[in-house]
C-alpha cells in the first residue's frame, strides 16, 4: 500500500450496525442454546435440544466470520440462519405455539444491522428472510408437528416465547440507542479535538474556513510585514545539551516569542529548526510594521534574559521586511499555511546578514518606522543572486515615546 494512501473513513452508521451486529450473535447464541434444555428436560426432545445446540454453534460461527473481516458475509449468513432456525422451530412445536412472535424480532434485526448505505444488502436480507419464513408457515400448515405437546407446554412456551421477544426487542432498541448516542459523543468529542488542533497549527481565520469546508486557495497580499529570527549559538550548544534539554530550552523560547506575537496580533507562520518565522497582514491584518518591530525587540530581550539566567551563550539575529507576499495552505496530509515572494526573501537576507542581538530592517520598513524609531546609517547588503538592497538597524526608539515592549 501506498504511503500516500488516505485511511479509509468507516461511516458512524455503519460502525453502530456492525457493533449491534456482534451482540446480536451474542443474542441469538443465548436464545438457541437456552432451547436446548427446554427441549430436552420439558419437551423430552433429544432431536430438539441437538438442534437448538445446532443453531446456538452456528451463531457463534458467524461472530468468528465476522472477526475474520467478513462482516457483510457473516450479516447475510446470520439472517439466513435465524429464518432456518425458525422455520425448523415451527416444524418441531407446529402453529400457535408462540413461535411466531419471533417473526417480530427477525423483522427489526436488518434494519439494525445494516446501515442505510448498505441497501442492496438489506433488500436481499429482507427477501430472504421474508421468504423463508412464508415457506415455513406454508409447510408448517400441511404437516403435523414433529413434536406433540399438550395444551399447558403449549400455554407455557407460548408464554415463555412473548417474553423472550419482549426481552430481545427491548434489548436491541435500548442497545441501537445506546450505541447511537455514545457514538454520536464520541464522534463530536474527536472532532473537537481535530478542529482545536487545526487551530493550533493555522491562523484562526484559516482553520475557520476549513472547518466550514470552504476550499483555501492561494491570495496575494498587497502589503505584509515578514520577520525572520534565527538563534545563533545553538548548534554549538546542541553538542553539550541532551536532546530533551535542547529542545526544552527551544520551546521556553518560542513560547514566550508566541505570548507576544498574541500580544500584537501577529502571526506565528513556522519555525524551522532554531529559526521563528512571523508576519503580519498576511490575512484580513494590515501589515503591522510597528508591532512587527516591537517583536523583533522582544524577542532580542527573550534570548537575552534565557543567555543571562542560564549561562548559555545564546544570541538572535532578526531581520524584519514588509511587501507583496502569496500566502495559502499547502499539502493534503499535514496541511500548513506558508507565505512566499521577494518579500519573504529579503525579510531572510537581512536576517542572515544581521549582527548578534540586533534588529535588521529594509528601506521600506526604515520609511514606514521613522516617526517612531531611530536607525543606523544605511548598510548595503548583497545577495548570492545578484540582489543589493539598504538595511538598517533599529537603534532604539525616538525620546518621549513609551516603551511598549515593557508593557506586562
Amino acid at each position: 500500500m501506498s504511503a500516500t494512501t488516505k485511511r479509509k473513513v468507516v461511516p458512524l452508521e455503519n460502525i453502530i450496525a456492525l457493533k449491534l451486529t456482534n451482540s446480536s450473535y451474542i443474542l441469538g447464541f443465548l436464545v438457541a442454546l437456552s432451547d436446548a434444555p427446554t427441549g430436552y428436560f420439558v419437551f423430552g426432545s433429544h432431536n430438539y435440544a441437538f438442534s437448538s445446540l445446532f443453531f446456538s454453534i452456528s451463531y457463534l460461527i458467524c461472530h468468528l466470520i465476522s472477526s475474520g473481516g467478513y462482516d457483510r458475509v457473516a450479516r447475510m449468513i446470520f439472517v439466513t440462519i435465524m429464518s432456518v432456525h425458525f422455520g425448523v422451530t415451527l416444524m418441531f412445536v407446529g402453529p400457535y405455539a408462540g413461535v411466531e412472535v419471533y417473526a417480530i424480532c427477525m423483522l427489526l434485526v436488518p434494519m439494525l444491522i445494516f446501515s442505510k448505505s448498505e441497501l442492496a444488502l438489506l433488500r436481499a436480507a429482507y427477501a430472504i428472510m421474508i421468504s423463508l419464513i412464508c415457506v415455513s408457515e406454508y409447510a408448517a400448515s400441511l404437516y403435523p408437528p414433529v413434536l406433540v405437546l399438550s395444551e399447558e407446554s403449549k400455554n407455557i412456551f407460548y408464554i415463555t416465547n412473548l417474553i423472550s421477544v419482549a426481552i430481545v426487542v427491548t434489548f436491541l432498541l435500548y442497545f441501537y440507542s445506546r450505541s447511537s448516542l455514545k457514538n454520536y459523543i464520541d464522534l463530536q468529542l474527536e472532532r473537537n479535538k481535530s478542529e482545536n488542533m487545526l487551530r493550533d497549527l493555522l491562523p484562526q481565520t484559516v482553520a475557520e474556513k476549513m472547518i466550514r469546508g470552504e476550499q483555501i486557495v492561494a491570495q496575494s497580499n498587497g502589503e505584509c510585514t515578514v520577520l525572520f529570527a534565527d538563534l545563533i549559538g545553538f548548534t554549538r550548544l546542541s553538542e553539550k545539551l541532551s536532546p530533551i534539554h535542547l529542545v526544552e530550552l527551544l520551546n521556553d523560547i518560542f513560547t514566550d516569542i508566541d505570548v507576544i506575537c498574541d500580544r500584537y496580533g501577529i502571526e506565528k507562520i513556522k519555525t524551522i529548526g532554531d529559526c521563528y518565522m512571523a508576519a503580519a497582514g498576511a490575512l484580513e491584518t494590515q501589515g503591522q510594521p510597528t508591532e512587527m518591530a516591537l517583536l523583533g525587540l522582544g524577542i532580542i530581550d527573550i534570548v537575552k534574559d534565557y543567555a543571562e539566567r542560564t549561562g548559555y551563550p545564546l544570541a538572535v539575529r532578526v531581520g524584519i521586511n514588509t511587501g507583496q507576499v502569496v500566502s495559502g495552505v499547502i499539502g493534503t496530509k499535514r496541511r500548513m499555511f506558508d507565505i512566499w515572494g521577494q518579500t519573504v526573501n529579503v525579510a531572510q537576507m537581512l536576517e542572515s546578514n544581521c549582527l548578534p542581538n540586533r534588529v535588521l530592517v529594509s528601506e521600506s520598513m526604515q520609511w514606514r518606522l521613522r516617526h517612531r524609531f531611530e536607525f543606523s546609517d544605511a548598510l548595503l547588503l548583497e545577495a548570492k543572486s545578484g540582489l543589493t538592497i539598504n538595511g538598517y538597524f533599529i537603534t532604539g526608539e525616538r525620546a518621549g515615546l513609551v516603551n511598549e515592549t515593557a508593557k506586562p
